[in-house]
């Protein structure tokens, strides 16, 4: 059962891999806001970000406690990508890197080429460049499938 459910895991990633590439490969203008839905990842759209408030909220994220079940990578990913777009921000996206081991994988967020990964702590964390961050990544092993796919803030 567990293998049925990790080969179903796999297909649904390489689906929304294969989604994110006829994404990128359209033009952003034949992809409208209107045509998106709810994605918020229109470009641009000149918005007043204040860097303070949303590195405020990424370290208070980033300080609440690691749990495997309930406050995870996945988590602490989707409530500051939440965060962006309540305020505006746009090009959001969660970025899931899959471990050589193929036992796990890791998801931060990139907004605007930038990565932001609440999970970890050192350098590597806040606004760091997406080459540089996947690079250090891949020295700890974190080198099969990344796909890359637009946030869509659910309300609940």
């Amino acid at each position: 059962m567990i293998k049925k459910s990790k080969i179903l895991i796999f297909f649904l990633i390489l689906l929304i891999g294969i989604f994110e590439i006829n994404i990128v490969v359209m033009n952003d203008d034949m992809v409208t806001a209107t045509s998106r839905g709810n994605l918020n990842n229109t470009r641009n759209v000149k918005i007043n970000i204040d860097e303070k408030a949303v590195q405020s909220k990424f370290q208070e994220i980033k300080d609440i406690p690691y749990n495997q079940k309930s406050m995870n990578c996945k988590n602490k990913s989707e409530m500051f990508a939440d965060y962006l777009i309540q305020i505006g921000a746009k090009n959001i996206y969660v970025v899931v890197i899959e471990h050589k081991s193929r036992k796990y994988s890791h998801e931060v967020v990139e907004w605007n080429g930038h990565i932001y990964d609440a999970c970890n702590n050192n350098e590597l964390s806040y606004r760091i460049s997406k080459d540089e961050y996947l690079k250090k990544l891949n020295g700890i092993g974190f080198n099969g499938i990344t796909v890359y796919y637009p946030h869509v803030h659910h309300d609940s």
